[in-house]
């Protein structure tokens, strides 16, 4: 499950405690303060390009597979799997919200487009609810080591995620059928008046 506002708002405490190191943790602070604006701006021209040429169930492959990722780098209590975690969440979280908008204009249509991404956006809202609970969980059943949690919300992400990769992968044949026997019909009375035409001149 993806939860960015949880990792923002800990990821001093979080490394403190991984690495030990209060330096450590500062710099990496640091570091994903620079960074979180420029991957935003820098990863606007990939995300573009990302959704021209993928299909929705592939774009949505590639969320599921930074958001494994960055889960279980936020597990490793190493220095460089830090910074790889920072990296790739920066990269991540513009991603993220454009696949989602990309995700319901293609499966549900422009038509109800307002209420489906509005959903998306109430849901990912009701999940903000349960940080508090995250943070006491973090910090009082494992003693504010962040491991446990992050282990569990990348283990829930990769789960709904391939969940959601398997239905968008479902519907698509289901429309594809769908349009096929609409192409094929249309095709097929289209050559009505040919038929009928050929009939009057052999009489």
């Amino acid at each position: 499950m993806y939860h960015p506002n949880f990792f923002i708002a800990s990821i001093r405490t979080q490394y403190e405690y991984m690495l030990g190191s209060d330096k450590a943790a500062k710099q990496i602070n640091s570091f994903f303060d620079y960074a979180l604006p420029i991957g935003g701006v820098a990863a606007t021209p990939v995300i573009g390009l990302l959704l021209d040429n993928l299909s929705t169930a592939a774009m949505l492959s590639v969320l599921v597979a930074l958001i494994t990722a960055v889960g279980i780098l936020g597990a490793l209590p190493y220095v460089w799997a830090a910074y790889g975690n920072v990296v790739l969440f920066v990269l991540l979280r513009p991603l993220y919200y454009s696949a989602m908008s990309d995700y319901a204009t293609k499966v549900f249509g422009f038509a109800t487009f307002g209420k489906i991404y509005g959903t998306i956006i109430c849901l990912s809202g009701l999940v903000n609810l349960f940080q508090p609970a995250i943070d006491a969980l973090t910090y009082e059943a494992f003693d504010g080591n962040p491991i446990p949690v992050n282990v569990v919300l990348a283990g829930l992400g990769f789960v709904f995620g391939v969940i959601l990769v398997v239905y968008v992968v479902i519907r698509g044949r289901i429309v594809q059928k769908k349009q096929a026997r609409e192409d094929a019909e249309v095709d097929r009375l289209s050559r009505i008046p040919e038929s009928i035409a050929e009939s009057e001149f052999e009489e």
